[in-house]
């Protein structure tokens, strides 16, 4: 019996800068026109020096988005009809993990329609900011969205129920949903959860390897597992796009000395987590500026289109039992991740993915993948922009068949 390699390649549209939602084909579900569209983001002093840093003039440089509004701090508003008033007496100050869950389920109307003079804000933009960062521990599942421990289990619980959609949380008599079921509810809105920023490691650290890496395994869960999930739930919705802010501004995983905190010259040394301007400058070119920036390609795909920049990727046999990835190698790209895995659209899971590839030679090469039948490799590249966020993936896998000799 000989054996015959086949090397075949599959192109996917997952992910433009943690956006993982993918557009397909159909009819696109209702969403209520506006006379204008708005942006509001919920944010408290990171999110206000990143604004004054360039991001507010980008925003409203978009032709989809009319106004721009915010949540700040000192910002107070009524509950909606029915709902208690959870947040009180300053909603604006509160933006900790546990308190979106009451952000979107007792104020929500009121968010859509906060500043806007005309219309309502289409996207909702929330933000935590850097202490969620500081995540103590794994936690116990299934969590409590309500709480305030930084526990990777009451974050995750904040986002979907233990127990799957539709399924509810009760508080003080009233009745919470989480949030991936307010999102599915309101396809008129583009929801966009920014994570929040990591913490600066001198002259002293501000947190801890293992809380740091908590924090982006919880950033990873989000972007990949939880929205891959809402995204196979919700086909036609698109409505939601996780920015990873986080990463943006970080040291990788695996950085020797300070993984997972801001980078030096972002502000990693300066004794402060807020980013620098710098940082924030950066962080505006990827989300609002650049020809592939993140808002730009959230709204194309939420209206039905598909991500602006896709890289390519070759896969070949080097002998019996090695195969080499290689792709195009774009400018602005510092770094390419380089996951694998059993099953053609797989989530990359765990801190660490097979390969950083930093320089050329762009390529990949994996030793010993080939020549069994039995088992058939996967792989996703994924592009990550100056400095840490992922900008596009693209999907390649292998086959190994038997052949077996027949008769006339």
């Amino acid at each position: 019996m000989k054996r015959l390699l086949a090397l075949v390649a599959a192109v996917v549209l997952l992910a433009t800068s943690g956006l993982s939602a993918r557009a397909q084909s159909g009819e696109q579900p209702l969403r209520p026109d506006a006379t204008t569209d708005d942006l509001i983001f919920i944010h408290h002093s990171c999110g206000q020096n990143w604004l004054n840093d360039g991001l507010h003039d980008a925003l409203l440089a978009k032709d989809y988005i009319d106004e721009r509004n915010d949540i700040y701090y000192g910002t107070d508003m009524p509950p909606d009809s029915g709902r208690p008033d959870s947040l009180a007496p300053t909603p604006g100050d509160k933006t900790d993990m546990n308190h979106w869950i009451l952000w979107f389920n007792d104020y929500l109307n009121g968010v859509k329609a906060h500043g806007a003079e005309d219309g309502y804000n289409r996207i909702i933009m929330f933000k935590s900011c850097y202490p969620n960062s500081n995540i103590s521990s794994d936690g116990t599942e299934p969590g409590d969205p309500f709480s305030s421990s930084k526990t990777l289990a009451n974050y995750k619980a904040v986002y979907r129920h233990p127990d799957g959609p539709g399924n509810t949380y009760t508080r003080d008599g009233y009745t919470y949903h989480p949030l991936e079921d307010i999102f599915a509810a309101h396809p008129e809105i583009l929801f966009i959860p920014v994570t929040a920023p990591p913490r600066h490691y001198a002259p002293s650290d501000a947190t801890n390897d293992d809380e740091a890496h908590r924090a982006r395994t919880f950033n990873n869960w989000l972007k990949y597992d939880w929205l891959a999930s809402y995204n196979s739930a919700h086909p036609d919705l698109h409505n939601v796009a996780v920015f990873d802010w986080f990463s943006v501004l970080t040291y990788y995983d695996t950085h020797p000395t300070h993984p997972n905190r801001l980078r030096q010259e972002y502000g990693g040394d300066s004794g402060d987590s807020h980013p620098n301007h710098d940082a924030n400058y950066h962080s505006t070119d990827v989300y609002a500026r650049n020809a592939t920036n993140f808002i730009d390609n959230a709204w194309g795909v939420y209206n039905g289109g598909s991500t602006l920049f896709l890289p390519s990727i070759t896969i070949a046999q080097l002998n019996s039992a090695d195969l080499r990835l290689s792709w195009s190698h774009d400018w602005d790209v510092s770094w390419y991740r380089v996951w694998r895995g059993t099953e053609p659209y797989f989530v990359p899971s765990g801190p660490t993915p097979r390969a950083l590839v930093q320089a050329a030679p762009w390529q990949y090469d994996d030793a010993g993948a080939l020549g069994d039948a039995g088992v058939n490799y996967f792989y996703l590249v994924e592009d990550v922009l100056s400095d840490g966020i992922l900008s596009v993936a693209n999907r390649t896998g292998e086959f190994d068949f038997a052949l077996t000799p027949g008769s006339n």
